[in-house]
């Protein structure tokens, strides 16, 4: 079911899409509204749905780890098949996110695994655990990622800067302290400083200087929710392409991704699809024209296109539950 939404109520969403850690005094002044009546706004769209639950973003690869992207096929005759498979999923330490989708593929998740040898070995024990569900399966080595937030949501969206993870690895020693600061932001990234410092018995000046330091190391690149489109009459999409070749007309799609209000999300990946990006649109005729648009001014280096429709998405985050099983 969804809801209307005024323009004020979306710009809310919009800062909290921005960054869900600003404090709301900060975001009350930026809306002129009360402090008293955001907080208020923000319970109300989690009862309703709107706001499935906010996340940090780790970069996983500065944790020694690589994203494997798995689409699955799948053949069940029962409702509860299909949610035993999701159960499993939500709760298997590898998985960073889990994603229903319909049209050619029924399922998305996102697996981190040191190495893809150790990915392999977790992917098959799943596929034996259910022997006769996966009809086909596609896997997709993430690159990187390129975070452009929900611009949509606003007329005059000011552009805050992309949020880039993955890419090369750049390994960063933490000690025991920052793991148990990342398993508390992992668990509630709007904890407050006091809070955080509460739980660990630290100094709230120590929280948020090793915190600024996470930040400053790349290890955490920023704070989000996760978003149930539908409740404001959008329709969320992962478009897929494949290139005939690479050339330096890439940086050019790349650039159209980045311009695009709709596009919220854009992921360069290894395996058949060189470039998988979410888009957020109204309806889909405006996901065609989209598409209509890239194929005109790209189709020297396109070889096939695709898209695929996404749910509701129960689960994303940035770290696998392995990181914390020694804490």
């Amino acid at each position: 079911m969804s809801e209307k939404y005024s323009k004020k109520e979306l710009s809310l969403i919009y800062e909290l899409s921005k960054n869900s850690r600003t404090p709301l005094n900060q975001v009350a002044k930026r809306l002129k509204a009360s402090q008293q009546g955001i907080n208020y706004k923000i319970k109300q769209f989690q009862e309703q749905g709107l706001i499935i639950d906010f996340f940090a973003i780790f970069d996983y690869s500065n944790l020694d780890y690589d994203c494997f992207r798995v689409y699955f096929r799948l053949n069940y005759q029962k409702k509860e098949q299909f949610e035993s498979l999701i159960q499993h999923f939500l709760t298997n330490p590898s998985v960073l996110s889990v994603i229903p989708c319909s049209g050619k593929w029924d399922l998305i998740v996102y697996f981190a695994s040191k190495n893809a040898s150790k990915f392999n070995k977790v992917l098959q024990t799943i596929i034996d655990k259910f022997p006769n569900i996966f009809e086909n399966t596609e896997v997709l080595t993430t690159i990187s990622s390129h975070e452009f937030g929900r611009r949509y949501l606003v007329e005059h969206s000011s552009h805050t800067g992309t949020i880039i993870y993955g890419g090369d690895k750049s390994i960063s020693v933490l000690d025991s302290t920052d793991k148990k600061i990342i398993f508390i932001l992992y668990e509630s990234p709007r904890s407050s400083y006091v809070k955080i410092a509460s739980k660990l018995k630290i100094n709230p000046k120590t929280i948020i200087k090793k915190i600024r330091s996470l930040e400053a190391k790349g290890i955490i690149k920023g704070y989000s929710l996760n978003l149930d489109c539908y409740k404001y009459n959008h329709l969320p999409f992962k478009i897929l392409i494949k290139y005939h070749h690479l050339s330096k007309e890439e940086n050019e799609l790349l650039k159209f991704c980045h311009q695009n209000k709709n596009i919220i999300r854009l992921n360069k990946t290894l395996g058949f699809w060189n470039l998988e990006f979410d888009i957020e649109v109204t309806d889909t005729l405006e996901l065609n024209n989209i598409i209509s648009e890239i194929k005109h001014k790209f189709n020297s280096i396109i070889l096939d296109i695709d898209f695929i429709q996404l749910l509701r998405a129960p689960k994303i985050s940035f770290i696998p539950k392995s990181f914390f099983l020694e804490l």
